[in-house]
């Protein structure tokens, strides 16, 4: 469905590796987001994540195979789960047009014991041909302000 631009893919080579971030993050050569706090940026399996304790931050971009931003906007918003809440179109300062929405997902299971669910906001952003998205998720309620900052801050530069 997607096609990961070559800057992208340069972006996600130079980020190898494991090391500590905070503040406005370049997170491909158009987006950057501003992180609550130090993070721990890892390169895994070609998507870029910050994560911290409480909170789990996945990045990925791809060009819109979409000739406007809002068709793209709209097959992403017939995907949103059933069971997804605080579903939100909006337009940042910079242009970007945001898909963003909350789910419950189950947070998996270890050694057959199940670990419960976890809150995911998850941001689809466009700006003219480039797309990101942001799956944020957060052990508990408390961080979904963190959350709903990181995806408000996404943008341009």
């Amino acid at each position: 469905m997607f096609r990961t631009p070559k800057a992208v893919i340069k972006a996600v080579e130079r980020a190898e590796g494991s090391d500590r971030v905070s503040g406005r993050v370049a997170v491909t050569r158009t987006w950057s987001v501003t992180l609550p706090g130090e993070f721990q940026r890892i390169l895994e399996h070609g998507t870029l994540r910050f994560s911290k304790r409480s909170i789990n931050v996945r990045v990925t971009a791809y060009a819109n195979p979409h000739s406007d931003p809002q068709s793209m906007l709209d097959e992403l918003g017939d995907a949103v789960p059933a069971n997804a809440s605080f579903v939100k179109r909006s337009e940042h300062d910079d242009g970007s047009r945001w898909l963003i929405y909350e789910a419950r997902e189950r947070a998996g299971s270890f050694i057959g014991i199940a670990l419960g669910s976890r809150t995911v906001l998850y941001g689809h952003g466009l700006l003219g041909t480039e797309y990101v998205g942001l799956e944020i998720s957060v052990r508990d309620r408390a961080g979904l302000g963190d959350a709903y900052a990181i995806v408000a801050s996404c943008g341009r530069g």
